[in-house]
């Protein structure tokens, strides 16, 4: 098969170290080079990078520890940048375990080895921490005492106790990641309780739990004993909670805390709300089961036919039952196109309980995936046990698209193309932060009727259900790391990621969301955060992207330098004039793509038909995103002034 030699630019300057650094349970990937060398082998300008690398002996992903108890103290860990997790499992795609392949092909994240915690939690109001139920969390606690109300996950909109604040009561002023004595050391907490029955099927299997997105800090009991604690933010934290359960009625608690270390790097331009925000789910996997998937694909010079590459690790937990035996082990995947045709199979075996395998296949003039051509594959991916049964059956998307820059533009198959996108913030007047499926399906059919091609997730990543729409409708992604720093973004003074106790916090968050989206091809480019400066922090977090994922461009957004970084694929100049746009045009040595223009709230969006003169005229300006798609606002009374004129004016 004919691979043409690497068309990707990469402009790495040499990467800032410190001689400490810590890294959390997710940032021990960042030393996972046994893959670097296969991926980066067409790319000579990382080459002999990648084979120095590809000598070290290979590191497994490490399991979580079984955490002894939350600190007396609980500011220690809200209080502490470098702690982002306790006893997490490390950070891989989603990964829904069906009971088949046609149920595999069938999609969605609902099998007989799922179930859904979201809906109606007990929930208690707590202005301070010390008005926190005593011993909420432990098993058999009397939920209709102590003031625990049932409320829909959205209660943080809910009670006017848990009112969303704006920029004055935020505690950003100490970046020392202390909570600062005053309101946020007498901040609100959120003690939530969920009870739920364990299926009778399950109780040989091992059962994760899956927060999609919390904010801020918050810790976690299964039945009383403690299983971990997130930082926050907007990408999974995952606990294995198989050993705290027992048949029948189990119980989950949680604590969410309204500010914390994490906040600091969420200094967003938007109503800060506190709560459980995003879905809630436990799944269940065999002893021995897959664990990550990472798929890739890659087009010939003709831009014609594929080599499609899965690799796939594998875990086991639990006792050395049989369904742990170290026997080698067959990964099975099956290639299926729209129709559900079998396209291609391929398989690799792992020796042992657990460890990696690739799986790689030649594919035929693959249907292409575009915006405009959105032809999703589906591959099924099966684990069988020693004797070839088959117990572990999952899918991902596969989108066949190649992306490259080449003589200063962004192209995608050979061609380039045009950026009409929008920065979408995931925001509803009745449920807040909260984007219900209604809603974020409703933006995106939206966004296709208005010809509108493409997302920045302003500022944050957003739900997973909008990157499977967006594979299956056709929008690219800006995907973006929830991260801003906003008011310590004076690099390198006053620069939360110049500091060394802040390096692990930003890499941790830039390397879930990788982990969660690498496998959807809507994601066009890696976004390294909004308005947080460029400092070392942001340096490893392209070297990360260049060792994982060279194939796709890396955007990075500050106020300055211009939407731009020395490691930046593609400028993204901040509200340029049609002018200085032109101007740019003229010097600029890589593609632009307008981070944010064309100030689209209230009246205004103006100069649209100039900026687009200019894009159209200079073939390096490609487009960018509008801001903004939809007013962040809430519902709120209305309050009048009574009119004693007699003219019947309504004032507001």
């Amino acid at each position: 098969m004919d691979h043409q030699t690497p068309r990707r630019l990469r402009r790495r300057p040499p990467l800032p170290r410190f001689r400490h650094f810590h890294r959390s349970r997710r940032s021990r990937r960042f030393l996972r080079f046994s893959r670097l060398f296969s991926r980066l082998s067409r790319f000579p300008r990382l080459a002999a990078l990648a084979l120095a690398l590809a000598l070290t002996v290979p590191t497994a992903p490490v399991a979580a520890a079984d955490p002894k108890g939350p600190p007396a103290d609980v500011y220690q860990l809200l209080e502490d940048p470098e702690v982002t997790s306790v006893g997490q499992e490390p950070a891989h795609t989603r990964l829904t375990p069906y009971a088949d392949t046609a149920e595999a092909l069938g999609g969605g994240s609902r099998s007989r080895w799922t179930a859904s915690l979201d809906g109606t939690w007990k929930l208690h109001m707590s202005d301070r921490p010390e008005e926190v139920p005593k011993d909420f969390f432990t098993e058999g606690y009397d939920t209709s005492g102590g003031g625990l109300a049932q409320r829909e996950r959205a209660a943080h909109l809910a009670d006017g106790r848990s009112r969303p604040s704006d920029v004055p009561e935020h505690p950003h002023r100490d970046v020392s990641g202390r909570c600062p004595e005053g309101p946020a050391r007498r901040q609100p907490d959120r003690p939530y309780v969920k009870t739920f029955e364990l299926p009778e099927s399950w109780e040989k299997r091992r059962t994760f739990l899956r927060f999609e997105g919390v904010t801020s800090g918050y810790l976690v009991w299964v039945n009383g004993s403690y299983a971990g604690y997130d930082q926050g933010g907007y990408t999974p934290a995952e606990f294995d909670i198989s050993d705290r359960l027992h048949p029948g009625r189990n119980t989950v608690a949680v604590q969410v805390h309204r500010w914390g270390s994490g906040s600091h790097l969420e200094d967003y331009d938007q109503w800060r709300f506190s709560g459980i925000f995003r879905s809630v789910e436990l799944y269940s996997t065999p002893a021995t089961y897959l664990r990550d998937i990472t798929v890739k694909t890659d087009l010939d010079v003709r831009y014609r036919d594929a080599r499609l590459t899965a690799e796939v690790d594998i875990a086991a937990k639990g006792p050395k039952t049989q369904d742990r035996a170290p026997d080698g082990r067959k990964v099975l995947g099956t290639l299926y196109d729209q129709r559900g045709h079998k396209v291609t199979t391929m398989s690799g075996t792992v020796d042992g309980a657990s460890g990696s395998t690739v799986l790689t296949a030649h594919v035929a003039n693959p249907a292409k995936w575009t915006d405009e051509t959105p032809h999703l594959y589906t591959l099924v991916v099966r684990l069988t046990g020693a004797d070839g049964t088959v117990t572990h059956t999952t899918a991902q998307p596969v989108g066949f698209r190649e992306i490259e820059i080449r003589d200063r533009q962004l192209l995608v198959n050979g061609e380039r193309i045009l950026v009409k996108g929008v920065n979408r913030s995931e925001t509803d007047p009745d449920t807040g932060r909260h984007a219900t499926r209604e809603r974020t399906a409703s933006d995106v059919s939206l966004m296709k009727r208005l010809n509108i091609n493409s997302v920045r997730t302003s500022h944050y990543p957003s739900d997973p259900y909008l990157y499977e729409l967006a594979d299956a409708r056709g929008l690219w992604i800006d995907d973006e790391a929830d991260i801003e720093t906003h008011h310590h973004d004076a690099c390198p003074d006053n620069c939360l990621a110049e500091r060394p106790e802040w390096q692990a916090a930003f890499l941790d968050r830039l390397m879930a969301m990788y982990e969660r989206d690498k496998n959807h091809p809507s994601v066009l480019m890696w976004d390294t955060g909004n308005e947080a400066g460029l400092g070392k922090a942001h340096y490893a977090m392209a070297d990360f992207l260049d060792r994982e994922d060279p194939a796709r461009p890396v955007y990075h957004q500050p106020n300055s330098p211009d939407g731009d970084a020395p490691f930046a694929d593609v400028w993204g100049p901040r509200y340029p004039s049609p002018a200085s746009l032109a101007d740019k045009a003229k010097t600029t040595t890589k593609p632009i793509i307008m981070g944010e223009y064309a100030h689209a709230m209230g009246n205004s969006l103006g100069n649209f038909r100039e900026f687009w003169d200019v894009v159209r005229k200079y073939p390096q300006v490609q487009g960018g995103y509008i801001w903004d798609w939809a007013e962040q606002n809430i519902t709120q009374p209305l309050l009048t002034t009574p009119d004693t004129s007699g003219n019947d004016i309504l004032s507001a």
